[in-house]
């Protein structure tokens, strides 16, 4: 009888480097395994296949060698690496079609998501396991945020409602707006006491304390598309339709200024993190950043070449990350 083949064992360190390896595969194809386990070699080794060192190809070769045998069960082999970044971590997969916002609870812990199939998830940022789904909208869920000490969450649906959720039961706390139109952002004041929300060409100020409806600020420019509070809480911005931004007093619901400058609309809008400035993107294919105080446009960053949807500033604001169609 031929002697049986021992494939030697790594030494200690690429041990550590083979698990590694494996637990890197096993995070970015969690959601395939989900509703496929039976594709556990397949997709593990198209990944596997790609590390760089080549130390998988001895751990897994042999297997490899194995099943492609004529008569083996058939497997799909990729043939060129997979189109991503090297950073990527995990996909997060249970929305049942688009995933249309997102956020970090404040303790950086969880994370909340909200999704084309009316539902929000919650999902634990460190091994990326669903803790549960908020269900009650009765359309797409536009917008989410956690509270600033992260024990609620706010949603702003298509069914004309924002709810407000508590965060570790995932219950349902309250439903805003009776059916007011589409809502289409929505933010916790710093201090967690009131909410901001913009549907058609309104913003409005809700109580977090017993849902009433504080104060309606009215845009006569058009649409409020996005909006934020000023990090002491006491400014409120938008921006819109029209291409404009308004900044608007928090308390008497005033508004303090108009930005003009864009020529089309304003996709998203934010104070930096010292109030001192604020940041628009819009679908003319541009960023532009103003004096908070003045109003005054200081910078137009214009290296887009289609529509910018999404920006934010650093926590130091420093530094601007923006994204577009292309």
């Amino acid at each position: 009888m031929a002697a049986k083949t021992v494939e030697p064992i790594p030494a200690q360190d690429e041990r550590g480097a083979v698990l590694t390896a494996f637990a890197r595969a096993l995070h970015r194809e969690s959601h395939v395994f989900l509703s496929r386990p039976d594709l556990l070699w397949q997709q593990l080794y198209n990944r596997l296949q790609w590390e760089e060192d080549g130390l998988m190809q001895g751990v897994v070769g042999p297997a490899f060698e194995e099943r492609s045998r004529a008569g083996s069960e058939p497997w799909l082999r990729m043939r060129t690496p997979f189109n991503e970044s090297k950073a990527l971590i995990q996909v997060l997969f249970g929305h049942w079609g688009g995933v249309y916002a997102c956020a970090f609870s404040p303790d950086g812990s969880r994370i909340v998501s909200a999704g084309r199939d009316g539902t929000l998830r919650l999902w634990d940022a460190s091994n990326g396991a669903c803790q549960g789904g908020l269900v009650g909208h009765g359309g797409w869920v536009k917008a989410c945020a956690f509270s600033p000490d992260g024990s609620r969450i706010v949603s702003a649906g298509d069914d004309g409602t924002l709810r407000l959720w508590d965060a570790s039961s995932g219950a349902c706390q309250a439903t805003l707006g009776g059916n007011a139109g589409r809502f289409k952002a929505c933010a916790f004041s710093p201090d967690g006491s009131r909410l901001l929300s913009a549907v058609y060409s309104e913003l409005k100020l809700w109580d977090t304390s017993n849902g009433a409806e504080e104060a309606v600020l009215k845009d006569d420019t058009g649409a409020v598309n996005h909006c934020a509070f000023s990090p002491d809480g006491s400014r409120i911005l938008s921006g819109g339709s029209s291409g404009t931004l308004k900044l608007w007093n928090a308390s008497g619901g005033a508004c303090q200024a108009t930005l003009t400058g864009h020529t089309s609309f304003v996709t998203a809008c934010m104070f930096s993190p010292d109030g001192s400035r604020v940041l628009s993107a819009s679908h003319d294919e541009t960023l532009r950043l103003w004096d908070a105080a003045s109003g005054a446009c200081q910078v137009i960053l214009g290296h887009h070449t289609r529509g910018v949807y999404a920006c934010a500033f650093s926590p130091d604001g420093s530094r601007i990350v923006s994204a577009s169609d292309y």
